[in-house]
């Protein structure tokens, strides 16, 4: 059983899946999840393919996992709808991040590999940017938390990445690009995963985010 460490990162799983198999939609409502002992175990995809959707907002988070769709597709992609999933979310775990202020948990991934974590902060980023030009022609509350948001996940995503940097070594080592995608962005770019190039990205990801919340006079 794959376990995440908060409802977040699951639902960020999901995407992933969603846009590496083509298929399309709101990952949330096509989502079911169920209470256990110790855990909620969600499941995404199959022929039912219908859930309740709510509880990425119940965790207080939103990633819109639409537009991360629409961006990564192309990886893998070939079916119609990926094969079911389910993934585990410890209440924990979920409490653990939450005390914490961390969106996606504590420790590394074991969902969601360093180079997935790399696309999705390149990902956010690009859209932060784009937003950002919007905003500057259209200056309205909604667009400015939009590029605030956008922010918050670049920087988020990209100290994801960093969490699989061993004590004193200066790159992320082979194992942690379990996947397709990940390994691919790696040989794609292998100096986005340097400790150097990290902290500089993670820093960039932070002033900018500054930068944007002063736009309108304080944090959004």
């Amino acid at each position: 059983m794959r376990y995440a460490r908060t409802l977040v990162e699951a639902y960020l799983y999901f995407d992933l899946a969603a846009a590496e198999s083509g298929s399309a939609g709101d990952v949330r409502a096509r989502t079911t999840r169920t209470e256990g002992q110790d855990a909620w175990t969600l499941r995404f995809g199959g022929a039912d393919d219908a859930g309740q959707g709510d509880d990425a907002d119940q965790a207080g988070q939103s990633h819109e996992g639409n537009r991360i769709q629409d961006a990564l597709q192309g990886h893998d992609a070939g079916r119609d709808r990926p094969e079911p999933i389910e993934v585990r979310v410890r209440y924990s775990t979920e409490e653990a991040a939450r005390r914490r202020g961390l969106r996606f948990g504590t420790d590394a991934s074991e969902l969601i590999d360093a180079g997935q974590w790399i696309q999705l902060s390149t990902v956010y980023a690009r859209r932060a940017l784009r937003e950002g030009i919007a905003y500057a022609q259209d200056s309205t509350e909604e667009r400015h938390r939009a590029v605030v948001a956008d922010w918050e996940f670049a920087r988020d995503t990209a100290i994801e990445a960093a969490k699989f940097l061993p004590e004193g070594a200066d790159e992320i080592p082979d194992e942690a690009f379990w996947t397709p995608l990940g390994a691919e962005t790696r040989r794609a770019a292998p100096d986005r995963f340097t400790r150097d190039r990290l902290d500089r990205d993670i820093a960039f990801y932070q002033q900018s985010l500054e930068d944007a919340r002063r736009r309108r006079g304080g944090a959004a």
